[in-house]
Formats: C-alpha cells, structure tokens, sequence
C-alpha cells in the first residue's frame, strides 16, 4: 500500500476503495469495500517479527513489549499515520499461530 500511497499523494491516480476493515488514517477519504457494499470478502496484509522456535518464553514476551512500546510510541503512530500504516498488536502465541508452516 505504501507504494500506491506516493502515487496518490502525487495525483498520479485516484484510490477508489480500501479492502480492508477501516479507513486509512493516511486516506481518511478514501471508503472501505465495505462502505460500498461489499460485504462478503477481506483483503488485507500483516507483518510480523519471528524469533527461533526455542526462544525463552520470557524473551519472546519482553520483544513483544519492547515492540510494542515502540509501535504505539506518539512520534512512532505520527510517522505511520502519514503513510498507509496501521499499527495492531497481538499476542506472540497468536502470531505464532498465524504464521506456522512446518516443523
């Protein structure tokens, strides 16, 4: 999204819809799929950070806060909030669940 945010930005095109829950704080006029009407279907993108699988509960819980901390600071959420970028925290055993293709 980030890409097709600078080309908005530059009036390069116009964005007609965002397929994804809520609007974008970056494109706050921009409507959502559902807005429209369109109900039966979500499109959106995740990231994550992993760590090996015999990481210590405890270091994985302090990475989570740390990271957090620092997606929720104010000078953190003013930058994203400028580009197509929405912070979510979740918990470490859901993403890890999320995120699970093998052994």
């Amino acid at each position: 999204m980030v890409a097709v945010a600078v080309f908005t930005f530059k009036n390069h095109f116009k964005v007609l819809v965002l397929t994804d829950e809520q609007r974008n704080l970056a494109m706050p006029d921009v409507p959502t799929d559902k807005e429209l009407g369109y109900n039966n279907w979500v499109a959106s993108s995740w990231n994550g950070l992993a760590v090996p699988v015999k990481t210590p509960k405890a270091m994985v819980q302090r990475f989570n806060k740390e990271i957090n901390n620092a997606l929720y600071d104010p000078q953190t959420e003013k930058k994203f909030s400028r580009a197509p970028y929405q912070s979510q925290s979740i918990d470490p055993s859901v993403g890890a669940r999320m995120a699970f293709i093998g052994n």
